[in-house]
């Protein structure tokens, strides 16, 4: 019997997701059909759209590409049980309960002690400790639900390398997951050179499996692109919001950590005609020429940007949401996390970065130089801080095994 019993760690990450996974059902409950956000009203009503007359739209009769298509389905789906968005949070929490464990996969892959696995129990455990995953599971957003797909691609990429039957499922999440959180195209580049590399450093060939990832998640995108040039006459890959979204990153009134709190209502007068494209174009088109006017400024806020990725608070669209202790929570939870994965760089010389630190660093900080281009916003990091937790994890393992060592113990079986 001593044979099977389950490793500490294996336990250990199971009751933390379980946990976890517990917690957010109650929020789900305690939040009802609640909608508090625009986006998230949006979203319901495109799914009822859907359900009812078979069309994409916000209001019957209007379709739209305002907003991407994958979480609208979703609920659609969930939505044959009984139009509730309590179904959605539901499977936010199922889908934090995954993420848990595929966190803690990804950190045992990217430990450096494979015997002693503590990183693949501390991941799931710092998910616990990080309530903006709770807050946003009781919530109408993709976000959660997008995390989990991003912490599967990411895991098929640093655990299956060389298999190109890891980048056929590869590839089928990134596709789903661009649908879901659009924002991830600008990572279509990225994640296929990632995918390469690290099939090249585990010895495998690495023209193998990334062009087949990427292949499959185009071909998943293509037939909303197709749906959105037969209604709009334009090519629209997946949303199209693309220039408000510019504009509120790139005008006079933007600031570091505003997001989506910019008043940009001197613009979107000159819109009220517009068409849906229409006013995205022209958008785009004010946000372009301000930065060519103002190429000083614009790159000056562009820095500034990128170090309000690393922020705690945004100034939020629905102000009543705000408080000083969710601030104060926010930042508790968030910079040990941060601290922790910068300070793991400074023993890079002694302990080399695992293939996996490599592959989450570069995408955790180069998700700040891209999304600056537009505006940084906590919810949007939502999925990026998920990889933050095995960074931080991998950091306190290290820490652990070193103490352990000196210690003349052992740490905790795997």
């Amino acid at each position: 019997m001593n044979g099977m019993r389950v490793p500490f760690a294996t336990r250990a990450a199971l009751v933390a997701a379980g946990l976890l996974f517990i917690a957010a059902v109650v929020v789900a409950i305690l939040s009802g059909d609640s909608l508090r956000y625009p986006d998230e009203i949006d979203y319901h009503a495109i799914a009822l759209n859907l359900a009812h007359h078979g069309e994409f739209a916000v209001e019957k009769g209007v379709p739209t590409a305002i907003r991407p298509p994958g979480f609208p389905f979703i609920l659609r789906g969930l939505y044959v049980l009984g139009e509730h968005p309590v179904l959605a949070k539901l499977l936010n929490a199922f889908a934090l309960g995954i993420t848990s464990l595929l966190l803690g996969r990804l950190a045992l892959a990217g430990s450096r002690s494979k015997g002693a696995g503590v990183g693949s129990w501390i991941a799931p455990v710092l998910m616990l400790g990080y309530p903006l995953f709770l807050y946003t599971a009781g919530t109408l957003y993709p976000q959660i639900v997008g995390t989990a797909l991003f912490a599967g691609v990411v895991t098929l990429l640093v655990t299956c390398p060389g298999r190109v039957g890891a980048g056929v499922l590869g590839g089928v999440l990134f596709g789903l997951l661009i649908l879901i959180v659009p924002s991830f195209l600008l990572f279509a580049g990225l994640v296929p050179i990632l995918c390469a590399w690290a099939d090249w450093k585990s010895g495998f060939r690495w023209y193998a499996r990334a062009p087949v990832m990427l292949a499959v998640a185009v071909t998943l995108v293509v037939p909303w692109t197709i749906r959105n040039y037969s209604q709009f006459h334009a090519i629209i890959p997946v949303s199209a919001n693309g220039g408000l979204n510019l504009l509120l990153g790139n005008s006079p009134n933007t600031t570091a950590t505003s997001g989506v709190n910019v008043d940009i209502s001197a613009y979107m007068k000159q819109t009220e005609e517009f068409t849906e494209l229409g006013r995205d174009d022209f958008l785009k088109h004010c946000a372009v020429e301000y930065i060519k006017a103002h190429p000083g400024e614009a790159a000056w806020l562009y820095v500034r940007k990128v170090a309000g990725y690393f922020h705690f608070r945004n100034k939020l669209f629905t102000q009543g949401e705000g408080s000083v202790l969710r601030d104060l929570v926010m930042a508790a939870s968030y910079y040990p996390l941060l601290l922790l994965a910068a300070g793991r760089l400074f023993w890079a010389k002694r302990f080399p970065l695992t293939i996996t630190e490599v592959v989450i660093y570069v995408i955790y900080f180069g998700n700040a130089l891209l999304s600056a281009i537009f505006f940084t916003r906590i919810r949007f990091r939502i999925p990026f801080d998920a990889l933050l937790i095995v960074l931080a994890a991998l950091a306190i393992e290290l820490i652990v095994v070193e103490f352990q060592k000196r210690q003349g113990g052992q740490p905790p079986e795997a």
